[in-house]
């Protein structure tokens, strides 16, 4: 609608006119809602984030786009520091995920443990992390979203404990195996755990070999990490002579 396009034109007050306009037409248009939920989200306007994502939530009919309202409700009530009704509208927004929609999962899945990761609920994040990685294994996506999604908040040794629950779990599964080994020496690296970086690499390198073929590009990603971790640690060295 014209509402949209004023959006994409970056528009937005003439756009936020038009969703106003649609409502009074229309009090149950529930795409106007979440599109002026959407807008106060990007404009960082805290009031309006969830009110509106509430409403577009109670009036969609379709799975995907109940999910994504209570995703952007969630966002919202995390902004207005009220922690109770942003893990109502989580928990919302995983009951409603459309399951026959990979990309779908991947999406509301990945900012959900973000959320939970903000809230400081370690327990509902590992168990959104398991389950986006138990949808996708093997997509370099996936953990690099979970990565994001931890960021420098969590505790170390609660991530670790994630990884190493992930390899358990997937021990049968090489080519999980090595993703979930080369984004544990991301962490590690990124985390400053230069020496821990290098050893989840070495261990991931053989692990890829066998599943994988010698030009796959993870193999120079390996390597350039490697090269890097060597002359911080070579730098190091230097310094302390």
């Amino acid at each position: 609608n014209l509402g949209v396009l004023l959006t994409s034109a970056n528009k937005k007050d003439d756009a936020k006119k038009e969703f106003e306009a649609a409502l009074k037409m229309d009090p149950n248009y529930a795409s106007a809602y979440y599109n002026l939920a959407v807008m106060c989200f990007q404009n960082q306007k805290t009031e309006c984030i969830a009110n509106n994502a509430v409403k577009a939530f109670e009036k969609y009919e379709e799975k995907r786009l109940r999910s994504e309202a209570a995703l952007i409700a969630a966002y919202g009530f995390v902004d207005a520091k009220d922690k109770k009704s942003a893990l109502k509208y989580a928990a919302l927004a995983h009951q409603s995920v459309d399951r026959n929609i990979g990309e779908h999962i991947l999406y509301v899945e990945g900012r959900l443990a973000g959320i939970y990761v903000g809230l400081e609920e370690w327990a509902l994040a590992s168990q959104t992390v398991h389950g986006l990685f138990t949808e996708a294994p093997h997509a370099p996506s996936v953990m690099k979203a979970i990565l994001s999604a931890y960021g420098d908040s969590a505790p170390k040794a609660q991530v670790e404990s994630v990884f190493t629950a992930l390899l358990t779990k997937h021990k049968a599964d090489l080519e999980a195996q090595g993703y979930l080994l080369f984004h544990r020496g991301v962490f590690r690296f990124n985390r400053g755990a230069q020496s821990e970086a290098v050893a989840a690499f070495k261990l991931a390198r053989p692990t890829f070999a066998k599943v994988l073929k010698p030009d796959h590009a993870v193999f120079g990603e390996i390597d350039g990490v490697l090269e890097q971790a060597k002359t911080i640690s070579d730098k190091s060295a230097s310094q302390k002579k």
